[in-house]
């Protein structure tokens, strides 16, 4: 019988509802959130051995100035971990040094504000209507009388 040789999986904790992975002291690891769930079954069907490389600088994956990757996607591309579980965005920077999974999440919320041309120190009040600058000048005066009556 062929042996499976073990997968080493690189993680970074985000929280209890996202990922969150800790060693017991028997050396079991316990998985929590949706992500952990994943893991879970991703770990149960590998059917082999398996180490957590626990990434603690809670970065995904970013090129630094010297063109290294740092972080879970840094570890895959280095070798130190076989593959990365997390809610990481897929580019195409990325995708030219790991290959990515099919995605299996996909988020819903976005922000996006219009690309400006031009130079302009105040371009920042276009992101409003004039209505909702006001709304927020107005809001403002009135919270600090309301502090400034309870203290």
């Amino acid at each position: 019988m062929r042996k499976i040789p073990n997968l080493i999986v690189a993680v970074t904790n985000f929280g209890l509802l996202q990922l969150y992975v800790n060693q017991t002291a028997i050396g079991q690891y316990k998985f929590y959130g949706i992500y952990g769930k994943y893991i879970e079954l991703v770990l149960e069907a590998w059917k082999g051995e398996y180490e957590i490389l626990f990434c603690e600088d809670f970065d995904l994956g970013t090129r630094d100035s010297s063109g290294n990757w740092t972080g879970q996607l840094g570890a895959v591309a280095r070798g130190e971990a076989d593959i990365g579980i997390s809610h990481m965005s897929i580019s195409h920077a990325r995708s030219e040094v790991v290959d990515f999974s099919t995605a299996y999440t996909m988020e819903v919320l976005t922000f996006a504000a219009p690309k400006w041309t031009q130079d302009d120190i105040f371009q920042f009040l276009v992101l409003f209507d004039t209505t909702i600058w006001i709304l927020i000048f107005i809001i403002l005066i009135s919270l600090s009388g309301i502090f400034f009556s309870y203290s």
